[in-house]
């Protein structure tokens, strides 16, 4: 009886003593997981933040001091983007362009309306060349213009002939052309748009017919090499700037011509972004390119 309860106490101790490490490995197994997880969440979070402020870090800001007092009233359905594409040949912009010239021009302008929806936009271009009125602008030196009358409405960009433009005098007008206000302005250089257009991989474009270096380049006095092939194809970087930016040898040859282009083009844009779902290797270089030469106001 004796040994048969000795034998039984044994077995007991053993049970008891196995049964101890199996409980304090669940429970080690349950704190490195936590931790685990809370490791990933401080990573995902800490990385989240640092692209927030890298490409937040990127931007620029332009002085919207000249932002006249006179401004149409806010609206409540939705709100307005002016959208400016600079020609400044400045800084990595030298290698885009085919011209010289640091002061900057606006060569684009787009007026986005985003609904209040924040699921729906509309754009509507304005021409370079239109004959506008362009209100009293705020030079660098602090003074003011006079009010300028049936002028070309790219002229408003040029006011101070600065690298940086003049987008609060181009807000202006717009303003004062439309009778809407303009909650944001951005402005985006050549170097962006090339670099937006290499992060995607290309953009699909239909070329109508063969186009050459004349056509890019009308001062060049002699029709040059090829540059576009007719029919369809996809351009990056520098050809895509050029086939965005031509005039002449593609359609009627008109600023009208080009905007529906230009619209095409960034309706094509939009297509390939999407198309490639919530890729972080598409969208951060993407990202990363296009506030690295953008400029904003500061509300935005």
């Amino acid at each position: 009886m004796a040994g048969s309860h000795k034998a039984g106490a044994a077995g007991r101790r053993e049970g008891g003593g196995s049964a101890a490490p199996q409980r304090r490995n669940k429970r080690s197994r349950a704190r490195i997981a936590g931790v685990t997880g809370l490791s990933v969440v401080v990573l995902a979070v800490a990385g989240g933040g640092w692209i927030y402020f890298q490409l937040n870090g990127n931007i620029k800001t332009f002085d919207d001091g000249g932002i006249s007092a006179d401004r149409p009233a806010a609206s409540t359905k939705g709100s307005n983007v002016l959208i400016i594409g600079s020609d400044t040949r400045s800084g990595d912009n030298a290698q885009y362009g085919h011209g010289k010239g640091d002061i900057g021009r606006s060569d684009t302008a787009l007026l986005l309306h985003v609904y209040s929806d924040q699921k729906h936009a509309v754009a509507v271009s304005i021409p370079r060349d239109s004959l506008v009125d362009i209100p009293s602008c705020k030079l660098p030196n602090g003074s003011w213009t006079k009010e300028k009358h049936n002028v070309m409405f790219n002229s408003a960009f040029e006011v101070g002939e600065t690298v940086q433009g003049n987008p609060a005098c181009t807000q202006n007008t717009v303003e004062k052309l439309t009778g809407l206000r303009v909650d944001h302005t951005m402005i985006m250089d050549f170097a962006g748009f090339a670099k937006m257009t290499e992060a995607v991989g290309g953009v699909d474009v239909c070329v109508p017919g063969n186009v050459y270096q004349g056509d890019l380049n009308p001062k060049l006095g002699h029709r040059g090499s090829l540059i576009f092939a007719k029919g369809p194809q996809s351009v990056s970087g520098q050809k895509a700037l050029d086939y965005v930016r031509i005039r002449h040898g593609i359609g009627d040859g008109s600023d009208i011509g080009r905007i529906q282009r230009q619209q095409a083009f960034i309706g094509s844009l939009i297509k390939k972004v999407k198309g490639k779902g919530l890729d972080p290797t598409t969208l951060l270089p993407l990202a990363n390119a296009a506030t690295k030469s953008m400029t904003v106001d500061s509300g935005l």
